[in-house]
């Protein structure tokens, strides 16, 4: 970045510029050189209002031109060329902070100080810096320096490459000079310094608001970096919320034409956005295909910021499904960047061929795998099973009946897990951040509750949450952890649900680390996931109703 060098032309015998820079980065941008063009100071002579008048006399002869020698005209450019070098030209920081933040890049420019040395024309005459022009209307008397400013927010200046430091070359015909001049260090960009985070404390009571209707059946919502909304419909379709909360008329993906949702738990079930879609438009979702397999495939977006190219699609892994339930469903990239699969036992009840298990099935587990590297992908080095001729590489963790609906806690890497039981409970469970291989008990355990096989199994992780099927309760829908500072009442609670009793909870964890749950809402409707936006705000879906919700605090 900081081994080039500016390239300066000036024409009509202009002696020296100097070039005093502000600025010239956006934000986190470097000074990179890539335009073609350089940096121009063009004058335009005008006549002199105050000169004589021309007459009708003619001019004298032209005196004789004597020969010029070789070794004269090499002295004479030597000349040249030690003339434009006198004062030197010099690019400084004036006024610029340590580092830069966006706030300091909204008044970018170029200062040009012209120095007349005698030879500069009266004004006015233009400069121009990356195709930004700015005429300079006064006169220069000799010796005095005249400022403009060229506004200018394009970092693509011309570069050379030269650390002498030297006159690159002349042209005397066209009084074109050129001289190339060391940037110095610019400031580095200014970390932004985080927003502190609300006091956390356990919610008592929350409403829910309406954002958008309309879907059909709805199973999941979340977003892609931006203030948009997407929501998964489970025949094989997503539409967009916009940020003003106008529901697209055209999908954003139809894939209707390839998912099988015949079956309750079967259909178009997870979506997530690649951590850099905003540069790459990529997006994966999971779904169930005519032969009841699962298929996580990746997909891209159009020019069109709403709309999706069905025909993208490149199926990352298929696994096959021994009956039609427990297909888990969510996919979701951590914060290591990985995307994460959940995978249901496989179906029927009580995991008849105890998957969940056998690390040489995939199904009973989440999934641990790498997108951008290999190809249909990759398995990441510090996978727990990657040395294990016995176990699937792309195993992350095991023991799990249906993982339905999990997520990351933004603020500790932590996933939250949603596994559905079996007869009598549902339970929450906690991988923390970076550990894998962990057994979270299924068949042997349903919830913390003894169920099948031997009870007496080492190295189970418990559940931190568990509920029974009392009051109407079914099913558990996992959520998030709320971490948005738009509602900083209800930051650091945990929010999940039960699908057929509607009954929401929050899960509050204590300074002392031990956690408490505690019933919230019960809104009278199947919720058949969450999802979050952009800010860390938590939405619920109304799978029936096709309706998205936000939580916020009780009035």
């Amino acid at each position: 970045m900081f081994g080039k060098f500016w390239r300066i032309e000036m024409k009509q015998n202009l002696s020296i510029v100097w070039i005093g820079l502000l600025g010239l980065i956006i934000g986190g941008c470097s000074l990179l050189g890539s335009s073609e063009e350089p940096i121009t100071i063009t004058p335009e002579v005008i006549e002199d209002p105050t000169s004589p008048p021309p007459t009708n006399t003619p001019p004298p002869p032209p005196t004789a031109v004597a020969q010029v020698s070789a070794e004269e005209e090499e002295n004479k450019e030597a000349q040249l060329l030690a003339d434009l070098s006198v004062g030197s030209v010099n690019i400084t920081l004036e006024n610029v902070p340590q580092c830069m933040t966006p706030q300091d890049s909204t008044n970018l420019g170029v200062k040009v100080d012209i120095l007349n040395l005698g030879s500069l024309p009266a004004g006015p005459f233009d400069v121009t810096v990356n195709g930004q022009t700015a005429t300079f209307t006064g006169q220069i008397i000799p010796g005095d320096i005249g400022t403009v400013w060229v506004a200018s927010s394009d970092t693509n200046v011309q570069i050379v490459v030269d650390p002498t430091n030297q006159v690159e070359e002349t042209d005397e015909t066209n009084n074109v000079f050129e001289q190339i001049v060391p940037i110095p260090t610019l400031p580095i960009p200014c970390t932004p310094t985080p927003e502190p985070a609300p006091e956390a404390l356990p919610v008592d009571a929350i409403d829910l608001e309406w954002t958008a209707g309309g879907f059909a059946k709805p199973l999941f919502v979340t977003h892609a970096a931006d203030d948009r909304l997407f929501v998964v419909e489970q025949q094989g379709t997503i539409r967009v919320i916009t940020p003003d909360g106008v529901v697209g008329n055209t999908p954003f993906l139809n894939i209707i034409d390839r998912t099988n949702s015949s079956r309750n738990e079967q259909g178009l079930l997870g979506l997530a956005f690649h951590p850099d879609y905003q540069q790459n438009g990529r997006f994966f979702v999971n779904y169930i295909q005519a032969d009841g397999s699962t298929v996580v495939s990746e997909f891209r977006v159009t020019a069109d910021a709403n709309v999706a190219d069905p025909s993208s699609e490149r199926q990352i892994i298929t696994i096959g499904q021994p009956y039609a339930n427990h297909n888990g469903g969510m996919i979701s990239f951590g914060p290591d960047g990985y995307l994460y699969i959940g995978m249901g036992d496989g179906g029927s009840q009580n995991d008849p061929e105890n998957r969940a298990q056998n690390l040489d099935s995939l199904l009973g587990k989440i999934l641990r795998i790498d997108i951008d590297n290999g190809d249909p992908y990759g398995i990441p080095a510090d996978n727990p099973f990657v040395n294990d001729p016995l176990a699937r590489n792309e195993v992350w963790s095991f023991g799990w009946r249906n993982p339905w609906r999990f997520s990351f806690d933004p603020a500790t890497g932590n996933m939250l897990i949603g596994d559905v039981g079996q007869n009598e409970i549902e339970e929450i469970s906690l991988n923390p951040a970076g550990i894998g291989g962990l057994n979270f008990g299924w068949r042997i355990f349903e919830g913390n509750n003894c169920y099948l096989d031997d009870c007496s199994t080492a190295n189970l992780v418990p559940a931190i949450a568990q509920y029974d099927h009392s009051d109407g309760h079914c099913s558990v829908t996992g959520g998030y952890m709320h971490r948005g500072v738009q509602q900083p009442g209800l930051y650091g609670n945990y929010f999940f649900a039960d699908y057929c009793s509607s009954q929401i909870w929050r899960l509050f964890t204590a300074a002392d680390g031990s956690y408490s749950m505690a019933p919230l809402s019960r809104p009278g409707f199947f919720i058949s996931s969450f999802g979050e936006d952009v800010n860390g705000d938590v939405y619920v879906v109304n799978q029936v109703g096709g309706e998205i919700y936000k939580i916020v605090a009780a009035q």
